[in-house]
């Protein structure tokens, strides 16, 4: 496998050293494995990540429905090795901290997997055999990390692992209700409460709370709340139970 360079920067945060690059799609999936094929799931000790499950279909289906398509940074891990960086060196002093620009090396020998968005690299083998040019431009980021193959290595990754997922908080059904563009009922839902008198003024959107407006994330009344015949995201799912399901997902405002 021929070597690649993969311009980065180097950083630090507590006792990681990462390595924060763009890879193109057709080298993120050349390059990077998943967690159970460089350590295989064989007991309890050797176990990194969840196993993978359709949900990578279902990314796999927002790649291809979406011309907007984009995606957080994966987290690479090299096992049992470190990423070869070559730092580059400026003739003036244009950056603090001079040496953490530089190029990564890809070779094909070292063992790197996805410690998180390993849905994302499934959903992007999916895509790659079904239309291979539709990503031939598009660029994934990616933090690179490495840790050993050894017991403490491997406790590290899945610390590692679990920390960045457990404080990942999912959007709130009210929120999506209040910004996505992709779910037709939340477009139909807000439309509604945009353009019809009576909703506009009968839905509980917004509150005030600590002298701020803020968006009204649950669905109960209180007595303050007589103005209302509902909150946002109960009226949400009344649209949901009465639009037609061949319609979902295709509203627009």
């Amino acid at each position: 496998m021929k070597t690649t360079y993969f311009p980065c920067v180097r950083g630090t945060m507590g006792d990681w050293t990462y390595y924060v690059t763009v890879m193109g799609v057709g080298d993120l999936v050349r390059y990077v494995q998943f967690a159970e094929q460089v350590s295989p799931n064989n007991d309890l000790d050797s176990m990194l990540q969840r196993e993978l499950t359709n949900r990578a279909k279902e990314i796999a289906d927002y790649l291809r429905t979406n011309e907007q398509r984009f995606f957080g940074s994966l987290i690479v891990a090299a096992l049992d090795g470190q990423p070869r960086f070559r730092p580059i060196s400026f003739t003036e002093s244009l950056l603090a901290g001079e040496g953490r620009v530089g190029l990564l090396q890809f070779d094909g020998t070292e063992q790197y997997y996805a410690l998180d968005g390993q849905h994302r690299l499934a959903a992007f083998q999916i895509e790659l055999r079904r239309e291979p040019e539709r990503y031939k431009d598009d660029q994934v980021s990616t933090i690179v990390i490495c840790h050993a193959k050894d017991k403490e290595g491997l406790t590290r990754a899945r610390r590692l692992f679990t920390t960045v997922n457990r404080y990942a908080k999912k959007t709130s059904p009210a929120t999506h209700t209040a910004i996505s563009e992709d779910d037709g009922v939340a477009l139909v839902t807000r439309r509604l409460i945009r353009e019809h008198a009576l909703f506009r003024h009968r839905i509980k959107v917004m509150i005030v709370k600590n002298g701020k407006q803020k968006l009204a994330t649950g669905n109960a009344m209180s007595a303050a709340d007589r103005q209302y015949l509902m909150a946002i995201e109960t009226f949400r799912k009344c649209n949901k139970d009465l639009l037609p399901d061949h319609q979902i997902g295709r509203a627009s405002c």
